[in-house]
């Protein structure tokens, strides 16, 4: 196999995983940690290994640089260094993983498209377990209501779907009207 049908399984392959994102975050936070962490490898390694580091040279990157640098320094020289170092210095892997993202989906309008497809999915499957528990008393998975006044969904006991639409929808609406309007 050649370098260049490597690199194109290696993108199918974050891409899937990519479009697997929104469901992850319903079955679990380990599933969503690990793709996003093999997204993450394979950015690096791609910007390593093709010496892409134009990609890094933004005034965002900048920015969220100083940012994150201004956050170690002050983290250093407060009294909480012990308690919340490692939470400070794990944040750079989310601020990685966006520019992972974006260009990852730069490179095909397809994939964005798929990706869209994989979140709306996910949307209605979540909204429809939801309304299903209001009105059952149980979901889909039999997971009752815990609460008279909070519903559940796929998230068991922890009362968090508000949360996730709340995070998701606006990414869906922002990708409705790219999609409507290229």
């Amino acid at each position: 196999m050649n370098n260049t049908s490597t690199n194109k399984y290696l993108n199918n392959f974050q891409i899937f995983l990519f479009s697997c994102l929104p469901c992850s975050l319903v079955i679990g936070p380990l599933i969503a940690e690990i793709i996003i962490n093999i997204i993450l490898i394979f950015f690096l390694f791609d910007i390593v290994q093709n010496k892409n580091f134009k990609i890094l040279k933004n005034k965002i990157f900048y920015l969220f640089s100083f940012f994150y640098l201004v956050l170690i320094i002050s983290l250093i020289k407060s009294d909480i260094f012990a308690e919340s170092g490692l939470n400070v210095f794990s944040y750079l892997r989310f601020f990685l993983f966006a520019f992972a993202a974006c260009e990852l989906l730069k490179k095909n309008e397809l994939y964005i498209k798929l990706f869209y497809i994989c979140l709306s999915l996910t949307i209605f499957i979540v909204v429809s377990d939801g309304y299903l528990q209001f009105f059952n008393g149980e979901n889909l998975l039999g997971y009752p209501k815990y609460r008279p006044d909070r519903i559940s969904g796929f998230f068991d006991d922890d009362l968090i779907i508000g949360s996730y639409l709340l995070r998701n929808i606006p990414i869906f609406i922002g990708l409705t009207f790219y999609l409507k309007n290229s």
